[in-house]
């Protein structure tokens, strides 16, 4: 019995470790704009080429807006200077524009390290939050 007691407590510590320094982590965005054919900020998104334009994001919160126009389509990603109200990442599309000439505008907003690269940026758990989740409960259901 005092041994699964100092496992579980091992396991705490290292947890708490493991989200301490994720936390403690500066995040990164990238931070680019595109215009038609020039710049490197379109999709598909090269983040090799794109290495020059990562900045740090002390909100964590990265976006990544493009709209539509058929002449000159815009890709742009860069650091949100505040996190959304209810800090839930998410895509919206929205109409802008006069009305002869409207154009949509899709925008993402994610919580991450460099998570606005994708096509369609979405927030993701880290995998080693999911681990630990995942052994938490393996150890848990071993312990009983």
């Amino acid at each position: 019995m005092k041994r699964t007691h100092l496992w579980v407590s091992l396991w705490v510590f290292i947890c708490s470790g493991n989200t301490l320094l994720s936390r403690a982590e500066t995040q990164h965005c990238y931070v680019c704009k595109s215009r038609g054919d020039r710049g490197d900020c379109k999709d598909p998104f090269n983040t090799d080429t794109g290495k020059s334009n990562i900045q740090p994001c002390f909100t964590g919160w990265c976006i990544k807006t493009t709209d539509t126009d058929e002449n000159f389509p815009s890709t742009e990603r860069t650091c949100m200077p505040n996190p959304p109200d209810d800090n839930i990442g998410r895509c919206t599309t929205a109409t802008v524009g006069q009305v002869d000439f409207p154009k949509k505008v899709y925008t993402c907003y994610c919580k991450g390290n460099l998570c606005n690269a994708s096509p369609r940026t979405t927030q993701f758990s880290s995998t080693s939050h999911l681990l630990s989740l995942f052994l938490s409960a393996v150890l848990l259901f071993l312990v009983r």
